[in-house]
């Protein structure tokens, strides 16, 4: 026997290749190059052409590059030129070189997008909703918020012939969140089942079979041995909580006609059956059996049933134990007592009870706040209310207190008080759940619009296909004494709107800010701490400290980078042991993820206290970068946060 061992290269006698950094922010000046590679076409002298083919407004040009360069056979060249960016946009740029003292006539080209993005970290949204259902015009003030400049404004209308039109913008915030833990991964699906016939129609602006096959892998990659999901990809250790959530989740998709994995279900349901104690055949009271804490316990149980399984001793385990669960759990016990026994005396009972723990009031009605709090469990009110709606829906539809569930949990929405994904996305799937079995006109409606007095086109609106929404954006001048858009309705059916506004505050990012929550953020090298100014090539520490005043779960901490700077995968290759700087703590970190242009670390549970980490880059583009403000924020407890102030970073050529 024996082997050998050849190459084979494929290339052109003359080649440019652009050399650009993945992306720029306003302000921002980079030197950018062309790369030309003589390979046969004899020696002589390339020309070289630099057009802004797309997006000329948005950069500057401020130094082109050598217009000639003189190449040996076989040579190349680095022809460095400096842009500016302007402000937000897509650049497209256009790399034109030829030798025209070739016989050959030797040219190429090479095209190559720049985006030029703008942190949006420090970004403040606001928006009001409602709904009509008579013909005529009718203004909408805007309500310039406070902290709003005092210049132009985004503003973005939205019409729509269907209230769940109006919980898209929280279903595409689900469908497009840029974290993704088992709760995240698993609320980012939800959305397919809350908005269900719809979401095929274009409601979520994703391709639907995609977005649920990376939910599904993402899981899968949480997935242990033993069938339990763990709270990150690549976890040792099992999140019961997260895993009967995950497994509701997939049961209710794989319901409304998804194609869900059996295996994937199975694993799950196999774990929590052995949590549960619920194959043990001992004598006794299940409740002493329970292998997980009675909270998680009801989650799962309510997972199980949905998977068609009667877990019925562990649930009358905790229906006799009920008076120790807080409201959100004996919401899901209902949910699960109902789905096994409607007419049964433990789901009356959960019924009755829940009816209590309501607070009603003139129009709208909401769970009265427990004694306790369970972080662990993702706990809040919003969240407690819409659990407390879902279960009314399903086991007293009629009753006068679901429309005030839906009404209140309608303005905790309206007032951008469901901040996190599991306030959105049990509320999501609670009112479009609501709002389904009570919209049956279907609707012919013509709208029209005005922003800032100037007219759209009439939107006709047939049905509830994403096609009948009418958005316009807009950006609307300086404040003025009576800021509005006007809408005309004309047809049959509730027309239903949404005016959203979004700005940067003036002073954003200038200096630090810290609610609970405090972030500082170094830059190093191997010469110099706290530095501002590296060298091409250099490698560079970034040293992370989070103070937060008492123990937190579940913080995130969001890392822009400059974009002459590029993060450092040091378990790729000789990882660590190739690297010339030391790192600084980061024992904390639970989960990290570097992106194109930025590191994010995660800490599941952080004691009161600073704590450090080291995220490692590589300077790779000269010039001059904004390194936009460092966020960290407790991702259920969004007022908890932090961030630190801009810093511009300057990459000087080696």
């Amino acid at each position: 026997f024996g082997h050998s061992d050849a190459r084979v290269r494929v290339t052109a006698p003359l080649i440019v290749r652009a050399v650009t950094p993945r992306l720029l922010r306003p302000d921002d000046e980079a030197e950018l190059a062309a790369m030309i590679e003589n390979l046969g076409g004899g020696a002589g002298t390339a020309e070289l052409e630099l057009v802004v083919v797309k997006g000329a407004k948005l950069v500057e040009i401020v130094q082109a590059p050598a217009a000639k360069v003189v190449l040996a056979a076989g040579g190349q060249a680095r022809l460095p030129f400096r842009v500016r960016a302007k402000r937000a946009g897509t650049v497209e740029l256009e790399l034109r070189v030829r030798m025209p003292g070739n016989a050959a006539g030797l040219r190429d080209a090479v095209r190559v997008v720049v985006p030029i993005e703008r942190s949006d970290a420090l970004r403040q949204h606001a928006a009001s909703y409602g709904s009509v259902d008579r013909d005529g015009a009718f203004a909408i003030a805007l309500g310039r918020p406070s902290t709003a400049p005092q210049g132009a404004l985004d503003v973005e209308v939205e019409l729509a012939p269907t209230m769940l039109a109006g919980l898209e913008p929280m279903a595409r915030d689900l469908a497009t969140y840029p974290y993704g833990c088992v709760e995240q991964t698993t609320s980012g699906l939800l959305p397919l089942i809350a908005l269900k016939g719809l979401a095929q129609h274009g409601w979520l602006d994703v391709d639907v079979d995609e977005h649920l096959a990376v939910g599904i892998a993402r899981l899968r990659s949480m997935q242990l041995p033993g069938g339990a999901l763990g709270y990150w990809p690549g976890a040792t250790t099992e999140h019961v909580w997260g895993t009967a959530y995950a497994l509701w989740v997939l049961e209710q998709l794989h319901r409304s006609g998804y194609e869900v994995p059996v295996s994937l279900r199975k694993g799950m349901r196999d774990a929590l059956r052995e949590r549960l104690g619920a194959a043990s055949t001992e004598p006794g009271d299940p409740w002493d059996r329970l292998g997980i804490e009675p909270v998680a316990a009801t989650i799962a149980v309510q997972a199980l049933v949905s998977a068609g399984e009667r877990p019925i001793a562990q649930l009358d385990a905790l229906f006799a134990h009920r008076e120790e669960l807080p409201s959100f759990a004996r919401a899901l016990l209902l949910m699960a007592a109902h789905e096994v026994d409607p007419k049964h005396a433990r789901t009356t009972t959960l019924l009755a009870e829940l009816r209590e723990m309501i607070d009603e009031r003139e129009g709208t009605a909401s769970v009265r706040p427990g004694s306790s709090y369970y972080d662990e469990y993702f706990d809040s009110s919003a969240r407690t209310d819409a659990m407390a709606l879902l279960a009314l829906d399903m086991a007293a539809r009629d009753d006068v207190l679901v429309e005030k569930l839906a009404r209140g949990l309608g303005e905790l929405r309206h007032g951008g008080a469901l901040e996190n994904t599991q306030e959105r996305a049990y509320a999501l799937l609670a009112l479009a759940t609501y709002g389904r079995a009570r919209e049956s006109v279907v609707p012919e409606l013509t709208a029209e619009l005005w922003i800032d007095g100037k007219a759209g086109a009439p939107a006709p609106m047939h049905g509830r296909k994403a096609s009948a929404v009418h958005r316009k954006q807009a950006i609307v001048p300086g404040p003025t004494a009576d800021e509005h858009v006007t809408v005309r309705r004309m047809g049959k059916g509730r027309l239903y709107w949404r005016v959203g506004m979004s700005w940067t505050p003036p002073d954003a990012g200038r200096t630090a800010d810290a609610h609970g929550v405090a972030i500082t953020r170094e830059l190093r090298t191997a010469a110099q701490s706290n530095v501002t100014d590296v060298t091409a090539g250099e490698l560079v520490a970034m040293d992370v400290t989070v103070t937060v005043d008492k123990t937190q779960r579940y913080l995130a901490i969001d890392l822009p980078l400059p974009p002459g700077l590029e993060a450092v995968d040091d378990s790729l290759g000789a990882g660590a042991r190739a690297r010339v700087l030391p790192a600084i703590g980061g024992g904390w970190v639970s989960h990290r993820e570097l992106r194109r242009d930025r590191a994010v670390l995660f800490a599941d549970v952080l004691r009161a206290g600073e704590h450090t980490a080291t995220v490692f880059l590589r300077a790779t583009t000269p010039g001059r970068f904004a390194m936009p403000a460092a966020v960290a924020h407790a991702m259920y407890s969004p007022e908890r946060r932090g961030h630190a102030a801009d810093v511009e970073v300057v990459v000087a050529p080696r």
